[in-house]
Order: C-alpha cells, then structure tokens, then sequence
C-alpha cells in the first residue's frame, strides 16, 4: 500500500495563532512549543482519537440509518478498504505533530496557576 497524505486535501494542520485569533479552527492557547515544566506542550499534550467513531461509525442511532459517508471505504475487497482507513486514521492524527511549531512570543511556564488553598492551621466552618 502507498502512503497517501490526500485523504484531507483542503484541511491544513491547525497552527497556534495565540488567544486573540478570530480564526475559528487555531489554537488559541495550545502552542505545541511552549515549554511548560521543562517539557512542551506537545510533550505534555498528546492528541487522541476515537478511531471507531472518527474513522469507522456511519452515525447511524435508534431513529434511522447511518448518515455519514467516509471517502476510504469505497472498494470490495475488505483487506485494501482497511488499510486506506488505516493511512486515513494515521495521517489525520500526527498532522497536528508533524507541523513545525512556532516559536512562543510568551516566557516559558514554570508551573500551572493553582487555586488559592486554605490556611491549614484554621478549620473550615461546620
């Protein structure tokens, strides 16, 4: 089988554009470079799917049949329609970390924001 990048061919890779972007599909606050406790963001924040709903489900439910129609799974033989499903899958969840991040204009994290806690030496109310 031949890898194929075309399963998305209008969709580009979501880049950061920062918490003032009006662009509906960019990250606003997950800069895949940013560095937060020695690690980037990439590092921490590892995207995941669910492969049967994204790649497999026709979103059929109780009320009628299934409405979505997946471009990969043309075909007759189910061994090449798997695979073409496979590259789909593959290719739509390392985009996000094949893209080369931009630099962050922000300081590096060195811990999250914690909420104030209480003074353990006083009881709360009853």
């Amino acid at each position: 089988m031949k890898k194929s990048a075309s399963h998305f061919p209008t969709i580009k890779p979501i880049a950061y554009e920062g918490p003032g972007s009006a662009n509906a599909l960019a990250f606003r606050h997950y800069n895949p470079a940013e560095i937060v406790d020695g690690k980037t963001m990439a590092q921490h924040l590892r995207f995941s799917i669910a492969y049967w709903h994204a790649f497999r489900g026709t979103g059929s439910d109780p009320f009628g049949p299934g409405t979505i129609v997946r471009p990969w799974e043309k075909g007759k033989d189910p061994v090449s329609v798997a695979k073409v499903r496979m590259d789909a899958a593959f290719v739509s969840t390392t985009a996000t970390s094949r893209q080369k991040a931009p630099r962050s204009p922000s300081p590096t994290r060195t811990s999250t924001p914690s909420l104030p806690t209480q003074n353990p030496s006083k009881k709360p109310p009853a």
